[in-house]
């Protein structure tokens, strides 16, 4: 994967969790703008609260991150471990413990175990690299592969690129899931304009997923910017800020889908579910009576949750493809509800008719799966909603 220039990463087993890796390191060459997006939970886990009042800022140089614990729920033994963390990171960085942000992901209410992470410190920085796939491995808890993605564009001239990695599981039982997301970019932008670049990529990605309904204590998603790219400085509204922050949105989209992905594929109620619930809201936005294959499936890989754009199947392919009318009969056919022909509501003489569905062929399943007023993918997420600093 393209990675931004100046950026490393590294990913190493702490012994935080039994045999996988578990601690993540990201670090910039350069001093970074730098900027986040926190959870809304009223009980913040104490990496989320030392990071929150000190961002945005312009000199951040790395990110540490452990999962298999979430320091949440340790009051002032918590804040005192971050501190101790980031101390020593910067210690191993030869960089100063304000240059360094963390977060946590796991289990709740257990005292961060200090002693394995700065012992694994050595080994975290000497395994510093380009590629991010160890790094996004470490972050990983009840997650089943790597979240990445990557996009370039020209800003004054310059190629500038973003990449990001992230973490999300829909499981959260005995815990509260996690969300935790990292973008890095070479753009150079100052402070004020990468916040509000990342706040209103929220809107259209993370905030709008959600699978249960709890809030974690410890969702974050930071944005660093070395401005190794020498475009002009991004400061003000105008061409150059709307292209970054049209590419950061697709970038957190692309981040979200991913967890989206995943999160649906561990639920009971799995796919058909999520798509008849789409369906109920199409008819329901259009207050129509009957509706072509074709309109809906049209619709449904409009969505902002991506999840038919991109459809993998329940195998999980690595070949996603648009949701179609055939794919969409599949998954519709063990409710009972079939294609049907469907005539214009003012035929005519000259009028075609069309493969497609009746509302009444949905009632049933709707009454029986889908809840009034439950939660779908389009919307505001509870579990995600993020707030800036």
């Amino acid at each position: 994967m393209k990675t931004p220039a100046g950026f490393t990463f590294s990913g190493v087993h702490a012994g935080i969790k039994p045999n996988r890796r578990d601690l993540a390191l990201i670090y910039s060459a350069s001093p970074c703008t730098a900027a986040g997006c926190f959870t809304a939970n009223k009980a913040k886990a104490a990496p989320v609260l030392d990071a929150e009042r000190r961002l945005p800022s312009a000199d951040v140089r790395a990110v540490i991150i452990n999962s298999g614990n979430a320091n949440a729920l340790t009051g002032p033994a918590g804040l005192e471990d971050v501190g101790t963390i980031l101390e020593q990171t910067g210690k191993a960085l030869g960089i100063s413990a304000n240059a360094v942000l963390s977060a946590s992901t796991g289990v709740i209410g257990l005292r961060m175990p200090t002693g394995k992470i700065t012992g694994a410190l050595p080994n975290l920085v000497q395994n510093l690299r380009p590629e991010p796939e160890a790094c996004a491995e470490a972050i990983m808890t009840t997650d089943t592969r790597i979240k990445t993605a990557t996009c370039s564009l020209l800003i004054g001239g310059r190629e500038v690129t973003l990449s990001g990695i992230c973490k999300g599981s829909g499981m959260i039982a005995p815990e509260v899931a996690t969300m935790i997301a990292v973008v890095v970019t070479d753009c150079a932008i100052q402070p004020p304009a990468l916040a509000t670049a990342l706040r209103r990529s929220m809107t259209m990605s993370f905030n709008s997923i959600t699978v249960d309904d709890d809030m974690s204590t410890n969702d974050v998603v930071f944005a660093m910017a070395n401005g190794r790219a020498k475009n002009p400085p991004v400061a003000d509204p105008g061409p150059d800020f709307d292209r970054f922050a049209a590419a950061l949105t697709e970038l957190c989209c692309e981040l979200a889908r991913e967890i989206a992905v995943k999160m649906c594929r561990n639920l009971d109620e799995d796919f058909e579910v999520l798509l008849l619930r789409d369906i109920r809201d199409l008819f329901d936005q259009k207050r129509a009576d009957r509706l072509a294959s074709a309109v809906i499936v049209d619709n449904l890989n409009l969505l902002p949750h991506g999840l038919w754009v991109d459809w993998r199947g329940k195998q999980d392919t690595d070949t996603p493809r648009p949701m179609t009318p055939g794919i969409m009969a599949k998954l519709l056919a063990p409710f009972g509800v079939r294609p049907a022909t469907i005539w214009p509501l003012n035929r005519t003489a000259d009028s075609k008719s069309s493969r497609g569905y009746h509302r009444s062929q949905f009632e049933d399943a709707w009454a029986r799966y889908c809840q009034p007023g439950a939660d779908t993918p389009t919307q505001p997420s509870k579990i995600m909603r993020l707030h800036r600093r």
